[in-house]
């Protein structure tokens, strides 16, 4: 089983990550995981938040998946990895009061919140 994840910049930030190879429970929970991160976000325990200039960007958040948010080490593990590809990010665990006033700063300035501006295309593939 591999995965890749490519950023582009165009006219919009596009993003693609692929899983080429794996059993049929893999597929289905890579599908329903990359569902959840570029979902709205809405309630998550852990929200990943990107960085420019060491400042962070609301703008590109995005909710930590339900399958990795249960324990703080996994979480930990996907942020590592969106920080490798990505961007340089950091992680909130939003069920603190500094955590909620940084949720509601994320829903308001995320992308993903804007459902009127964006494009949404999901498609799959099989290899």
């Amino acid at each position: 089983m591999t995965s890749s994840i490519r950023q582009t910049r165009r006219r919009f930030t596009a993003l693609r990550a692929m899983l080429i190879g794996g059993s049929r429970r893999e597929q289905v929970l890579f599908a329903g995981v990359m569902k959840e991160l570029l979902a709205p976000i809405n309630n998550p325990r852990y929200v990943i938040i990107g960085k420019e200039w060491g400042v962070r960007t609301y703008g590109v958040s995005f909710p930590c998946p339900s399958i990795f948010a249960r324990r703080q080490q996994d979480a930990e593990i996907l942020r590592r990895q969106l920080d490798r590809c990505l961007t340089h990010c950091t992680m909130v665990y939003t069920r603190t009061e500094e955590g909620r006033r940084t949720l509601l700063r994320c829903q308001t300035r995320s992308f993903l919140n804007r459902d009127e501006q964006l494009p949404r295309i999901l498609t799959t593939t099989s290899e």
